[in-house]
């Protein structure tokens, strides 16, 4: 990010690494991949402008662990934006190890496997009652806290990539909020009667298991699927497509991702019948997937499709 925003702040460009983790090899591995990445980051064609007005400074990462020494009061860095990495965990010398020089046991990279939902934004605002909370009765305010964040989005669709021509979002948040304009794709083992009733013919339906199940007999489904979208994008006028599932987060962005990649341009125009995306080698490629991701990942942060949902819509429109 460094070298992308700042180029001219040289001192800024090198990989900063803690020296009682990870070893000298170790980071030389590192520093050797960054120029690869950097590269393959700038061919997204993101909007480095916009992020470069907000980050005013080069960022630096600084690790908090159980060891460290902590200031009296809070340090000023007036060159950087520190990047605080903290572990509530203790590095286990020679144990497990991957790295040279010891191994940092449950460093906690995989959020969903215990924060339940909880964000940092909402663990802010709610600080005071989460650290009041005695730890058997935590679980259980998160998810209250969770469920009263999500009920307050539930009726929200959101648009994504220029001219917003896609929107994702819940099945619950499509039956409130879809138009009668919209075409509207579900995705889920059962279709939604309300949107049956709403919608007619512009209603479309992927009856699909939850989880990886699902995830899996997505690559099978999707050319039907996307026959009977290519049919209905001759209406007038162009309407939107709104791709939904259960939680807004998996399935149906694997969905949207393939109708953004087949059917929208990179300015937002929808292609009609005919007009849409050559297959390879001449049309869709690997990067082409990789830039309307990332239309996802900019509007959706909290947009999540698992590692087999991705490798269905790869399959699919690349196989």
């Amino acid at each position: 990010m460094n070298r992308i925003l700042f180029p001219e702040q040289t001192e800024s460009h090198e990989v900063t690494t803690p020296p009682t983790v990870v070893g000298a090899s170790e980071h030389a591995q590192i520093a050797a991949r960054i120029s690869g990445f950097v590269e393959s980051l700038k061919t997204l064609d993101l909007d480095f402008s916009a992020i470069r007005q907000k980050l005013t400074k080069p960022l630096r990462p600084i690790w908090v662990t159980p060891t460290s020494s902590l200031p009296a009061s809070p340090p000023e860095f007036s060159s950087f934006h520190p990047v605080i990495l903290l572990t509530a965990s203790s590095r286990v010398s020679g144990s497990e190890s991957t790295s040279e020089t010891g191994y940092v046991q449950g460093a906690a990279d995989d959020a969903e496997a215990w924060a339940q939902g909880l964000t940092a934004p909402l663990f802010w605002q709610n600080i005071e009652t989460l650290l009041s909370t005695p730890e058997d009765m935590i679980e259980e305010v998160i998810v209250g806290l969770v469920a009263q964040v999500d009920g307050n989005k539930g009726a929200q669709l959101t648009g994504i990539g220029p001219g917003k021509r896609v929107a994702i979002g819940t099945i619950d948040a499509a039956e409130t909020d879809a138009l009668e304009t919209d075409i509207v794709i579900t995705v889920s083992p059962k279709e939604s009667e309300v949107l049956r009733s709403k919608l007619k013919t512009r209603y479309l339906h992927l009856t699909l298991a939850d989880g990886k199940v699902g995830s899996r007999q997505l690559r099978h489904s999707l050319p039907n699927l996307i026959a009977s979208v290519k049919a209905q994008l001759s209406a007038s006028p162009i309407p939107r497509i709104v791709v939904a599932d259960v939680n807004g987060k998996d399935q149906g962005v694997g969905v949207a991702l393939a109708i953004l990649c087949l059917f929208i341009t990179d300015d937002g125009n929808v292609l009609r019948p005919g007009e849409e995306v050559k297959e390879p080698p001449n049309g869709l490629n690997k990067q082409t997937i990789k830039q309307k991701l990332s239309w996802i990942s900019v509007a959706k942060p909290d947009a999540n499709p698992s590692r087999t949902t991705l490798q269905s819509v790869n399959a699919f429109l690349l196989g």
